[in-house]
């Protein structure tokens, strides 16, 4: 059997002419759903794992907007693909924002630990962007691919994932269109695999891996008028929120004081708007899968769908991204697809290292030692997990084991912000995500042995990161060892 691999990546906003068209359910095997926990493992029919692989990376897309994860309703066709597949119910970015998130996924392994072999650790300064880029030579998903007999192709809608910072290095072909509509970029794929045969640089019986990487919902939030009617009635905010200049201007205004309403008015439209953005890019993904189908791409191939962080929406007082790391930020989507896959959930934490060693894992590969997240199910029901910000909002890093979650925004003197970003103010905060999964109740208490557990595991980690960090300067508190 042909082995196929497609990894969307979405960070791409579809065109507005675009009509939605019939679901292509009917051409999805269904079986039976299994629940596990740690000792799940991806399971096809007749054991027989897809020749081909297809990736589609989603930017900027909140896990409780998405169905089954969530209960909106915004996402019926990508829900309806997440149930028929294996989905992974707490899968959490290692960041929360593009250019270190998808850099983890790239490594299989945590920046830092990269940072600590070629001395880059993906960063941002906090008013310009993002800082210096991923040296070249750098083994990436497409190398350890590569060598298990994929030829590798990438398009790519957004530039914090691609060739320019060194995170999108690696593929055989590379591709960042400058339309970012999700139907256009992703109809690119047959046709570059279609030239790439005919120019023998891929072979007849060699298997595919193909990423598409999208850039919807990223701000700013424009879906065309018939996805707005959500919006008739409610006062004019004075601001076009269709624009990224609009919508700074209207943040920083909240910023500033405005008063109340007018907050609250700004508030809800943008968020409208972000939801109306999801349910667009759902319609837009059913558009591209249709073709994909009517192509037969999706027969013999394994569909592996990621997002790299979600959306802040003033929950706790910011907006976008790179703010804080909290589910509404943290915490993102991961689900594997295959007319030939039993459907499934695993319940475990997962973390954004965990893709490349599951797919290295899958198709035979022996594990390289620097590859050091885990294949999915292969990971002990205790293993600590890792996420760190060093973005918009300053310097922030969490350890997780289980529903366990201590978070340490680590500099207690951070430099100047810009405008669309608030502090998360200097300290420890600490959840149960088994009662609390959205984290709105702070548990810390420094005597608490969970507490103190993870606080064995989180101060190395920031003394780990510290080297590295461009603007901050950490402040361990002196009630902890």
């Amino acid at each position: 059997m042909r082995r196929i691999l497609i990894v969307l990546s979405l960070v791409g906003c579809p065109g507005k002419d675009d009509k939605p068209v019939d679901s292509q359910s009917s051409s999805l095997t269904t079986s039976t759903t299994v629940t596990t926990t740690g000792t799940s493992s991806l399971t096809f029919t007749a054991g027989l794992v897809p020749k081909n692989l297809l990736m589609i990376s989603i930017d900027t897309l909140r896990r409780d907007h998405v169905d089954p994860f969530g209960t909106k309703g915004l996402t019926p066709f990508l829900g309806g693909l997440a149930d028929q597949g294996f989905r992974v119910d707490d899968f959490r970015s290692c960041s929360n924002y593009t250019f270190h998130a998808t850099t983890c996924v790239a490594l299989g392994r945590y920046a830092v630990e990269g940072a600590e072999d070629y001395g880059t650790l993906p960063q941002m300064n906090p008013n310009t962007g993002p800082l210096e880029d991923l040296p070249d030579g750098i083994r990436l998903m497409p190398d350890y691919l590569r060598e298990l007999g994929f030829y590798t192709m990438f398009i790519t809608a957004n530039g914090m994932y691609g060739e320019r910072h060194g995170n999108g290095a690696g593929y055989d072909i590379y591709l960042a269109p400058a339309q970012s509509d999700a139907t256009q970029n992703i109809a690119i794929a047959p046709t570059m695999i279609e030239n790439q045969l005919a120019n023998g640089a891929l072979g007849t019986d060699q298997p595919w891996f193909m990423h598409v990487h999208l850039i919807d919902p990223h701000s700013p939030y424009d879906p065309p008028d018939s996805y707005l009617g959500r919006l008739q009635g409610l006062p004019d905010t004075g601001y076009d929120l269709g624009t990224k200049t609009g919508q700074n201007e209207a943040i920083t205004a909240m910023r500033d004081g405005a008063p109340q309403a007018e907050a609250d008015n700004i508030s809800e439209q943008l968020i409208i708007r972000y939801e109306e953005d999801v349910r667009w890019l759902d319609d837009k993904l059913e558009v591209a899968w249709a073709n994909l189908e009517s192509q037969g791409l999706l027969d013999d191939t394994l569909v592996v769908f990621w997002s790299d962080h979600g959306e802040q929406q003033f929950e706790r007082g910011g907006w976008a991204h790179g703010q804080g790391l909290h589910p509404e930020e943290n915490d993102a989507i991961l689900f594997f697809w295959s007319k030939s896959i039993q459907s499934g959930v695993h319940t475990e934490p997962v973390v954004s290292i965990d893709i490349l060693p599951t797919l290295i894992n899958l198709y035979g590969g022996q594990q390289p030692t620097e590859v050091t997240g885990l294949p999915l199910g292969m990971a002990p029901a205790d293993r600590v997990i890792f996420s760190t910000a060093l973005a918009k909002a300053g310097a922030i890093a969490t350890a997780s084991s289980g529903s366990k979650k201590l978070v340490f925004a680590w500099d207690a003197d951070p430099p100047e912000l810009p405008y669309d970003a608030l502090y998360q103010p200097y300290g420890l905060l600490y959840y149960d995500r088994a009662t609390d999964r959205t984290e709105r109740t702070d548990l810390y208490d420094p005597a608490d042995p969970d507490v103190l557990e993870l606080w064995g595991h989180l101060k190395p980690w920031v003394e780990r990161i510290e080297p590295h960090s461009e603007y901050y300067t950490a402040t361990f508190p002196a009630e902890l060892p």
